[in-house]
């Protein structure tokens, strides 16, 4: 599996290369706006080069001192925060699939982190890392929504109020 999963990764970096950043990325920041919550902590990530930049959102939540940022490496990530009082997490991956699977870099991390907090849990991505299938393993941590700059993805989570 760790094999099929690391030919995913390659052929979704080579998609991401033809997106153009800049204007996917203010399209995702301006959906994600709407799931902002008036009150309470976010998690949230520094975006690397190949994701959606949403630091005009990270920075806000800075500022508003509501951040529960990602630190370190992301091999060994640093929670500023108590876990328990997080809302909402917004989540970078590598490749997501419309059940909310998701497919990170390898190491781990965000499934970790995933693990231990019960939020309403957001994939940031842009739309050519929307896969039809992926692999799943017992420790992959799935998100409730998928953002995209063409799309909201509903996966796991039933929004009829039942």
């Amino acid at each position: 599996m760790k094999e099929e999963k690391a030919k995913i990764r390659i052929k979704v970096k080579t998609l991401i290369a033809g997106v153009n950043r800049i204007e996917a990325s203010k399209k995702i920041t301006q959906k994600l706006k709407e799931f902002m919550p008036n009150k309470g902590f976010v998690l949230g990530f520094e975006p690397l080069s190949d994701e959606p930049d949403i630091s005009t959102l990270i920075d806000k939540l800075k500022e508003e001192k509501r951040l529960v940022l990602v630190c370190g490496e992301r091999s060994n990530p640093i929670l500023v925060s108590d876990v328990k009082d997080i809302s909402l997490a917004l989540i970078p991956g590598r490749a997501f699939n419309k059940k909310g699977v998701r497919l990170g870099r390898g190491g781990g991390t965000f499934d970790r982190i995933l693990s231990k907090i019960k939020c309403l849990k957001i994939g940031v991505a842009f739309n050519v890392q929307i896969l039809d299938e992926l692999p799943k393993e017992s420790h992959d941590q799935p998100v409730d929504i998928i953002v995209t700059e063409k799309e909201i993805i509903k996966c796991n989570i039933d929004f009829s109020g039942k």
